[in-house]
């Protein structure tokens, strides 16, 4: 059984009344684990705060993860690519049509990937809608920042293998092979 008192003030400076008016009723009623009304939900949601920030940290996790993979295929696609991209300035192309060559192909990678993984969002969220407390199941606000997110990152990982391509000298990387 429990009781719930509304107060103005201090709800614990109330106690010893609340017991003496219980002891009116029944003196062999309990009063035991008194708590504020903000402590009993505290302690109610505890567990899905921490199951939250589990998830949070796997998000992020996953995040630096796909970074790190979109990173790593540009560098090798780079590297890879250096003799091409030795040809190309050697036959006109500008350090800064190179650095959109590889930028472009970095964005296309990163829309599949996007694109994907907001469909996947979508099939999720349907199916788990009853866990989502206070979320709809498509809410578009909370899916297109973490698009843009996803994508901002992904684009400053390709960045810097891009750089690195429109750093090629020409000379050397026709005499590399």
């Amino acid at each position: 059984m429990y009781l719930v008192v509304r107060t103005s003030g201090d709800p614990m400076s109330l106690l010893p009344a609340i017991r003496e008016e219980i002891r009116k009723i029944d003196s062999n009623l309990p009063l035991f684990d008194p708590k504020p009304m903000p402590e009993v939900i505290e302690e109610a949601i505890a567990g899905m705060r921490t199951a939250a920030g589990v998830m949070a940290a796997f998000g992020a996790i996953s995040l630096v993860l796909a970074v790190l993979g979109i990173y790593g295929v540009m560098s090798y696609g780079v590297a890879q690519r250096r003799r091409e991209f030795g040809i190309r300035m050697a036959l006109g192309a500008s350090r800064m049509g190179v650095l959109r060559l590889v930028i472009r192909q970095g964005s296309i990678l990163a829309s599949v990937g996007i694109g994907v993984g907001l469909v996947a969002a979508l099939v999720v969220t349907r199916l788990m809608s009853a866990l989502l407390y206070g979320l709809s199941s498509t809410n578009l606000a909370l899916l297109g920042s973490i698009a843009a997110i996803v994508a901002v990152t992904i684009l400053i990982a390709c960045y810097i293998p891009a750089r690195a391509a429109a750093r090629v000298d020409p000379i050397t990387a026709l005499r590399h092979e």
